[in-house]
């Protein structure tokens, strides 16, 4: 007894939410022209989140990771 179902686990939703708004404050930051604090938004979010294996916060992982190291432009 005692031990949580995954299905009933709310951790999952919870790093969900708080990947996501470290996501944001990464966007931000950058609009802000903050590089250095938006690259710390998105080391966050990679760093605490790198390994969850949950869909919506593998999502906000995947945009860091991309915001970090954007592709080359076609063209350029």
């Amino acid at each position: 007894m005692g031990e949580s179902r995954g299905g009933d686990d709310p951790a999952p939703a919870l790093r969900a939410q708080t990947a996501q708004p470290l996501n944001n404050m990464g966007v931000r930051q950058g609009v802000l022209d903050r590089s250095e604090e938006a690259v710390a938004a998105y080391r966050q979010v990679i760093d605490r989140y790198g390994d969850e294996p949950t869909l919506g916060v593998k999502h906000a992982v995947r945009r860091a990771v991309e915001a970090l190291d954007p592709p080359i432009a076609a063209g350029s």
